[in-house]
């Protein structure tokens, strides 16, 4: 996997039953290549070893209503992680980001839109 990673709202087995994604698991982004996920819909809970060893960079959050143990899973995150919060959910979510020691550590950053940094070769 690499590049971005969209968290879907639902998923569907193989006999076609639907159901609902609501967690993500410890190290799913592990020695992975993604930099940047996006999270939307029915995310409510993030496993605190969620980010660790991964290259993730930029998260987007939107209408996901995420609790403050979710914001825990970024003290795993890499230093200077930027996060991006929209949608119905936004006010409760950036008070629980605030709230979280990985943001008053200044080990994340909050954001109206990434500041993706590209290095010119010369």
């Amino acid at each position: 996997m690499s590049g971005t990673c969209a968290i879907p709202a639902t998923v569907k087995d193989s006999a076609g039953n639907e159901y609902k994604v609501t967690s993500i698991a410890a190290n799913a982004f592990a020695d992975s290549d993604v930099t940047q996920i996006n999270i939307t819909g029915n995310i409510t809970s993030i496993d605190p070893k969620a980010f660790a060893n991964s290259k993730v960079k930029y998260i987007s959050v939107k209408d996901a209503k995420l609790t403050k143990d979710a914001f825990k899973s970024l003290l795993k995150a890499k230093k200077g992680t930027q996060i991006k919060i929209t949608g119905k959910n936004k006010k409760t979510n950036i008070k629980n980001l605030k709230k979280s020691k990985a943001y008053k550590k200044g080990r994340v950053k909050l954001v109206k839109k990434f500041n993706k940094k590209t290095s010119k070769k010369k």
